[in-house]
């Protein structure tokens, strides 16, 4: 996870990658009440690595739902679950 971390916080500035931007990933597990907060603690696989991200109060967070990630370095937050796709 440092790895990936790093290699997304070199991504900035002019000519390289936004500082936010869009990406598929899979709800790998869901352990309610995990979360430091009292909600559920969500993990999802993103580029092969399972990490635990915050998710939008609107969505609820179901293994295997295909979710819409906004990265941000150094947060990952689901937006929404993905339909529709093939």
């Amino acid at each position: 996870m440092r790895r990936l971390a790093a290699e997304l916080s070199g991504r900035s500035g002019p000519g390289k990658r936004p500082s936010s931007w869009l990406e598929p990933a899979v709800v790998y597990s869901v352990t309610p009440g995990g979360a430091t907060d009292g909600n559920a603690l969500c993990v999802v696989t993103w580029r092969g690595v399972e990490t635990s991200v915050a998710y939008n109060a609107a969505y609820t967070p179901v293994i295997s739902d295909v979710v819409l990630l906004n990265v941000q370095p150094p947060s990952l937050v689901i937006l929404c679950r993905v339909i529709g796709s093939p």
